[in-house]
């Protein structure tokens, strides 16, 4: 087999990206761009928010500061990108039949990045947005006659009742085909009342979604070229595309940044505890690198990979947070 850079496969290719609104799909859509110059297209499937459009706010994120590397070497990027108002919410993502059409016709590459990432969600939005939107991205890429690579972010937590967590697709915690009927029937307080029963060791509805559409992903995406990421918690920029960018304070930055103003002095936990962090550029750097792995090498079956630190370079909270607390 010929050799083939990232920049080179990626080069002519039409993309579409859900959730490039998120902190991942910010940092995974710049460096697609900005390392990745020529490539042809990329559809972005946005739901309107606070009375924007698709098209609104992707203007919005791409004048932020996260693109001025962007813009400074490609002023006419934004031609490349073609914002198309969805709600993955909703039945056929509210998507138009013309919208359907093109996506099914020119996609080549599928990053599916967008999912609720609430840990105390309710059950039936994240079966929801996690669940049911994944079987519809798949279920839209099977159409797409040209599909290359079918990428599906998940959490490496999706397993943590585990031990051990091998890169696999686990057998699900129950049937998701069957919960996801039961949602359609049972209210929202039923659910609710069932939720602490179906979670059993999952310490919540994110991990337990997260779970049941790696399973989906599995059987409704065979025959396809799929390859999953479970990404641990993700900091700001190592690097890329600039040092310590976030653009929330959600998951661990928030606390590195209580810790760093002061207003947390002191952590309770097991000093032997590894905290896995990893920052969003090396998250991205890897998806971009699976998908090219993936859509060059054609695995025969699903490639799975956590995208974990501990492992390797063990943050242990008994000899780096006193350090930091007492810095």
């Amino acid at each position: 087999m010929a050799y083939c850079s990232v920049s080179d496969f990626y080069a002519g290719k039409t993309l579409m990206i859900t959730g490039a609104t998120g902190f991942i799909g910010k940092v995974l859509l710049e460096k697609l761009l900005r390392c990745c110059p020529d490539i042809k297209k990329i559809f972005l499937l946005v739901r309107t928010k606070r009375d924007k459009g698709a098209a609104a706010r992707i203007k919005e994120i791409t004048s932020g500061i996260v693109f001025d590397k962007v813009r400074e070497a490609q002023p006419n990027f934004r031609a490349k990108l073609v914002p198309i108002e969805s709600d993955l919410s909703e039945p056929n993502f509210a998507l138009k039949e013309e919208d359907i059409r093109t996506l099914q016709e020119e996609t080549e590459l599928v990053f599916h990045v967008a999912a609720t990432l609430s840990l105390d969600e309710k059950l039936s939005i994240s079966l929801r947005m996690n669940v049911l939107a994944t079987r519809k991205i798949l279920q839209l890429s099977k159409g797409m006659d040209k599909l290359l690579v079918f990428h599906h972010v998940s959490t490496a937590y999706s397993n943590c009742d585990k031990s051990r967590i091998e890169e696999i697709v686990y057998p699900p915690p129950v049937d998701p085909y069957k919960i996801l009927d039961a949602a359609e029937w049972m209210s929202d307080d039923m659910m609710e009342a069932l939720t602490p029963m179906l979670l059993g060791k999952r310490p919540n509805t994110y991990t337990f979604t997260k779970a049941l559409a790696e399973y989906v992903v599995k059987e409704e995406g065979k025959g396809l070229p799929i390859c999953i990421t479970r990404p641990s918690t993700v900091l700001g920029s190592w690097k890329e595309p600039y040092r310590g960018w976030v653009d929330n304070i959600l998951s661990g930055s928030g606390l590195m940044a209580a810790v760093g103003k002061g207003m947390v002095t002191t952590v309770l936990s097991d000093p032997n505890t590894i905290l896995d962090v990893i920052p969003v550029d090396v998250i991205v750097n890897a998806m971009i690198g699976v998908t090219w792995y993936t859509g060059v090498h054609r695995p025969a079956n699903i490639s799975v990979y956590n995208l974990v630190t501990g492992p390797v370079n063990p943050f242990k909270l008994g000899s780096h947070w006193g350090l930091y607390l007492n810095a």
